[in-house]
């Protein structure tokens, strides 16, 4: 049964240049490998960050179901989690009979979620619009990321690692991580090594424990804070740069 209903860059300013097209002075991407992408233009990285270190770090022992972080208008979103429900999730059932998983999706999730197989099987939660993540986050052992085909970065990732919570995720979903060196984010290329991965990690709680500990000394180049300094240091350089070119 099929069930179907990037890269963010800011823009500095817009002008037309009077045949219709669009000119940019300067383009602000979430993640290197954005910038990467954006050849021969000028282009800055801001990140996408997390309120770092704002509530209390609790650890997760005790503690076994899963979460997604996941609003089913992006499609990514929306085709990562039904693969992972179909490769993956089975196999997990069989191995902790009582799992469970929460899933975040957003705006009429639900109803969406209701006319596919893959969410009707035992212990998986779909959720509508919420307003603080934050308990959600502390109510789970591990995070996942199973999307493909996106661009730009996933708060997601950070918001999980901010918490105090592993994040399990494709290679696509860490991007603008991966160059982190953030011990609580797995790295997985297949579904098949989403459930080897969540096995591992929830058969051995004292090596999670370890492993999900927030690192703020790494963290902190992910906060808000940072972010926007970086942004505003942009924007200060071009605008003396548009000063000067003025006279």
């Amino acid at each position: 049964m099929s069930c179907s209903p990037g890269s963010h860059a800011n823009r500095w300013k817009i002008t037309s240049s009077g045949n219709g097209s669009l000119k940019f002075d300067h383009l602000i991407a979430c993640c290197e490998e954005d910038a990467s992408l954006l050849h021969g233009m000028s282009v800055s990285v801001v990140p996408n960050g997390a309120a770092i270190g704002r509530g209390r770090y609790t650890p997760s022992a005790g503690l076994s179901d899963l979460l997604l972080l996941g609003p089913f208008r992006y499609q990514p979103n929306w085709e990562g989690i039904q693969e992972f429900l179909r490769g993956a999730y089975p196999a997990l059932l069989a191995r902790f009979p009582g799992i469970r998983i929460h899933i975040l999706g957003g705006v009429d999730a639900r109803s969406r979620a209701s006319g596919c197989d893959a969410f009707r099987q035992p212990g998986v939660y779909v959720y509508d619009h919420v307003d603080d993540v934050d308990p959600w986050l502390q109510a789970c052992a591990l995070t996942i990321n199973p999307i493909r085909n996106n661009r730009g970065s996933c708060l997601k990732v950070i918001q999980s690692l901010a918490a105090g919570r592993m994040c399990i995720s494709t290679r696509e979903g860490a991007r603008g991580f991966l160059n982190s060196g953030l011990r609580s984010l797995i790295v997985v290329e297949t579904v098949s090594e989403f459930t080897e991965a969540i096995t591992a990690l929830l058969n051995d709680e004292e090596t999670r424990l370890k492993l999900e500990e927030p690192e703020p000394n790494k963290l902190e180049r992910y906060s808000w804070a940072r972010s926007a300094e970086r942004q505003m240091a942009v924007y200060r350089r071009l605008i003396r740069g548009r000063s000067v070119w003025n006279g």
